[in-house]
Order: structure tokens, then sequence, then C-alpha cells
């Protein structure tokens, strides 16, 4: 019985461990998805409005599209250089992955994934 209760136990501290430690990575990926997504949605607003189009910029949002934001071939290569630029991501990576980007959460998630910890720290 002593042992029956031990794997008990143990199964179930391993649970609360596994689930405790899920969700400090879960919250901590959260933030940073934040915290790119604020810097993303200030460099683009910046970007639009150095472009003439900045009544968009008040109306950004990690679920902005970016086909709604980025209309042109101009826009999208300034759009592509910022994200090179600010991020430090070669440009070859964000060429390779632009049809790829539906929104700017998606676009935030890609820096994430690509961008140095130095940059992401720096933000």
């Amino acid at each position: 019985m002593k042992k029956f209760m031990f794997v008990v136990f143990l199964s179930f501290a391993t649970v609360v461990t596994t689930n405790s430690c899920s969700n400090v990575i879960s919250s901590i990926s959260k933030a940073v998805l934040t915290k790119i997504g604020n810097s993303l949605i200030g460099n683009v607003g910046d970007m639009l409005q150095n472009s003439g189009v900045g009544n968009l910029a008040s109306r950004l949002n990690l679920d902005s599209k970016v086909g709604s934001i980025i209309k042109n071939p101009i826009l999208a290569i300034a759009f592509k250089g910022l994200i090179a630029n600010k991020y430090q991501i070669p440009l070859n990576k964000i060429e390779s992955a632009y049809s790829s980007f539906s929104t700017l959460k998606s676009v935030a998630t890609f820096i994430g994934n690509n961008a140095s910890k130095e940059v992401i720290d720096s933000l």
C-alpha cells in the first residue's frame, strides 16, 4: 500500500510540476509576443506616417491584416526593410516568409522566432 501511495504521489507531483512549468513558459511567450507586437505596431505606424498613409497608423493592432496595411510594392519594400533593420533578420529570410504574413501577430511571431535574444531584450 505504501508503494502504491508513493506512486500516486509521484504521479500527482509530476503533473502539477509539468502544468506549472508550461504555464510559466506560455506566459513568458505571451509577454515576449506583446513586447514585440508593441514595438512592431509603433514602427509600422511610423513607417505609414512617413509614407503619407498615417490615417491607418492609429488603428493598428496585432489582428491588423498585413494586406490591408501594405497596399503597394513600395510599402512592401519599406515594410521588409523595417523588419530587416529594426529586428536584424536577414532580408532573404523575410522575403521567403513574407507570403505567410497574414496579420501583424504573424509578423511578430516570425520576429520572435528569428530575431536574436539581444534584439528582443533591447525592445
